[in-house]
């Protein structure tokens, strides 16, 4: 937690300084899965679980203030079932189109096991609707929720699903997933597998961005980082030796992805949390956490790529 901390802070900062200083193997099924997502008249139920805080008219920027301060909202409850099961690890998004328009992710825990949750709002956040995605095989587990809308105003939404095995998770099986929204909101279509597992491979915590530079030669690529954990052994049987941080993009909505490419170096070898974000012009920026256990020390590294 503290270096993903660090990492987000460093990334606020880096989102600052661009805007102020800028001017998988298969194809989405030709039909939504039925899980309606963006609906009116919806009673939000107070329970344990994902929360957001919602502006409120007043002077000041409402998402960067003190509690109780002119401009922040209550807290509002983001999931909507009626269980006692956790919810963790949240995302957000803005749709670009529309302010009011927001999707939500989370570890979401309502069935058993984890899946990937969303969590929709088309009032600015005032009121939710929920779900899970559909189209995780039988006996998966899901999460690492990541969410963004492209120029276009489409959601996408990035995890990790496997199987678990002896109480670890059995690398054999699943890899890092990417999902879109139907164009009018009724449902989602069936994830594409961005890189799969393997036996000495984990592919772990996904994070997805879109291009919506209006002079960006790229707008509407989408690019998935994650950390890959490499083991000299099974990955249940054994601790990661070494992991680095990979890149993919799909330029058709995320209906297939390209190839990946390593961003870290192979000199600086523990590598997590790896951030995509994508200035104005186009150019690709990936912020990540580095470690070393002995001795020990905790770095932010920073790549660029302008094609």
């Amino acid at each position: 937690m503290r270096l993903v901390a660090r990492a987000v802070l460093l990334i606020i900062a880096l989102l600052l300084y661009v805007v102020s200083s800028s001017a998988a193997t298969s194809v989405l099924a030709p039909r939504a899965r039925a899980v309606s997502v963006f609906q009116s008249g919806f009673n939000p139920v107070r329970l344990s679980g994902v929360a957001a805080l919602v502006p409120v008219p007043g002077p000041g920027a409402p998402w960067l203030v003190v509690p109780n301060a002119p401009g922040l909202g209550l807290e509002t409850r983001m999931n909507q079932d009626t269980t006692i099961a956790a919810q963790n690890e949240p995302a957000i998004a803005i749709s670009p189109l529309d302010a009011d328009v927001l999707l939500g992710g989370a570890n979401d825990y309502r069935l058993g096991d984890s899946r990937p949750g969303f969590y929709a709002s088309v009032d600015g956040g005032a009121h939710w609707t929920d779900g899970i995605l559909p189209g995780i095989s039988p006996g998966y587990f899901g999460g690492d929720p990541a969410v963004t809308f492209d120029h276009q105003g489409h959601a996408y939404y990035s995890f990790i699903a496997s199987k678990r095995l002896s109480g670890r998770i059995d690398c054999r099986e699943g890899g890092v997933y990417a999902s879109r929204l139907a164009n009018n909101g009724s449902g989602w279509y069936d994830p594409v597998r961005v890189i799969a597992n393997a036996a000495n491979l984990f592919n772990d915590r996904p994070f997805i961005a879109a291009d919506t530079g209006l002079v960006s030669p790229y707008r509407g690529r989408l690019y998935v980082t994650w950390t890959r954990f490499h083991y000299t052994g099974n990955c249940w049987e054994n601790d990661p030796v070494t992991s680095t941080i990979a890149i993919a993009y799909s330029t058709d909505q995320g209906k297939s992805w390209s190839s990946f490419e390593i961003v870290s170096e192979e000199k600086h070898s523990f590598n997590q949390a790896a951030y995509p974000f994508v200035a104005p012009d186009g150019d690709l920026y990936v912020v990540w956490s580095n470690y070393t256990l002995s001795p020990q020390a905790d770095r932010i590294f920073i790549a660029r790529s302008t094609d």
